[in-house]
């Protein structure tokens, strides 16, 4: 499988995932004893807003993606562990880093809401199925870049 990121900017979360930033979009089989790495992106999107993300399986034709509004959601955070047994990847898009609310702060990027304050967040999920809807997807991806 692979991932597919429209990123401008990445930065790693600590100096371990530092070492795997090179090989952020790669996903291999499990590995025994793979320690996390997690990652911080500024995706590029279109005029409005818009960005997307995807997982392939090429030899499959399938594949998951979400788009999703950077206006709203500025920051894209990746998780990713190899690790037999987890062997998991988490896209997520946010208002923050994901890294505690001292770091926010520090990092300027702590959001508050103040009370009765609404927030409105559009997020679309898909599957993809078959090469022609994984082609026209990593096309509308790449496009932002």
């Amino acid at each position: 499988s692979r991932l597919i990121i429209p990123s401008l900017e990445i930065m790693a979360r600590d100096g371990h995932s530092q070492t795997g930033i090179g090989e952020y979009a790669k996903i291999t089989g499990p590995i025994d004893g793979f320690t996390e790495h997690a990652f911080f992106h500024k995706a590029a999107c279109s005029p409005d807003g818009q960005t997307g993300a995807a997982v392939i399986n090429d030899r499959l034709e399938l594949g998951v993606y979400i788009r999703y509004n950077t206006k709203e959601l500025p920051n894209l955070a990746q998780w990713k562990s190899m690790r037999s047994g987890d062997y998991a990847m988490g896209i997520m898009p946010s208002t923050c880093y994901v890294s505690g609310r001292s770091y926010e702060k520090e990092h300027g990027a702590l959001k508050t809401v103040n009370p009765f304050e609404k927030l409105r967040f559009s997020l679309e999920l898909g599957v993809l199925d078959g090469k022609e809807q994984i082609a026209a997807n990593e096309k509308s991806i790449n496009a932002k870049q």
